[in-house]
């Protein structure tokens, strides 16, 4: 699983953003992993681009259930994007985003979007 940790992980999604607010955790290609916060929710799909530079492609992945959601750019392999470390074993490259489920399918209701 790479440098990546379950545990780890766990802890990093205790500190979550409420109040119409995310909170996503970033782990980057150069090897470091940083918090920041997406309000309001309705901008979570622009912020996701940005941060992950392009489409936005959803997974979960089978060593931390469907407690997270993690996005990375669709086409990162294309881009010819550098490969993250943290997500070695799943060949992703790019940025890739850590947002709690919860949090996703709560701003989903909350912007209609099913």
């Amino acid at each position: 699983m790479g440098k990546m940790d379950e545990a780890w992980i766990e802890q990093m999604g205790d500190d979550k953003m409420k109040a119409n607010g995310m909170r996503m955790t970033v782990f980057k290609t150069d090897g470091t992993v940083e918090q920041k916060d997406i309000w309001p929710v309705s901008s979570r799909f622009e912020v996701l681009g940005e941060v992950v530079g392009g489409w936005v492609e959803h997974a979960f992945f089978p060593a931390f259930g469907n407690k997270q959601s993690f996005f990375f750019n669709e086409d990162g392999k294309l881009k010819g994007l550098d490969p993250n470390p943290f997500f070695f074993a799943y060949q992703l490259v790019g940025n890739v985003v850590m947002i709690d489920t919860d949090d996703w399918k709560d701003a989903a209701k909350e912007g209609n979007e099913e």
